[in-house]
């Protein structure tokens, strides 16, 4: 019983440390329109912002790569869906570098 109380008491203690560390960080996510551009995978878009280009992996998608089995399957899918198109796009965060997570919504 007493390993119980301390396992739920630890997990809490963990659990509020984690909210509260992310508290300060916590950045209004930028929202903005564009066209795409180019269709890199399935799950990885180019869309053009104020004049220059934005690597963006689509948020909560997982696509297969081009080289795996239905990797080009996914990557034409989501060409014939949003290539060309405007789309608004709601940065979530920042992957490496200068990819950047987001949700993307067509018009």
């Amino acid at each position: 019983m007493l390993k119980r109380i301390i396992a739920g008491t630890c997990f809490l203690l963990v659990l509020f440390i984690g909210i509260n560390s992310h508290a300060e960080e916590w950045v209004e996510p930028e929202t903005w329109t564009g066209v795409v551009t180019d269709v890199r995978e399935g799950d990885t878009i180019i869309a053009e912002k104020d004049g220059h280009l934005e690597l963006i992996r689509l948020y909560g998608v997982a696509c297969p790569q081009s080289s795996q089995p239905f990797g080009p399957l996914a990557r034409a899918l989501t060409d014939k869906l949003i290539q060309d198109k405007m789309v608004t796009v709601v940065e979530k965060g920042v992957f490496g570098a200068s990819t950047k997570f987001a949700m993307v919504y067509t018009e």
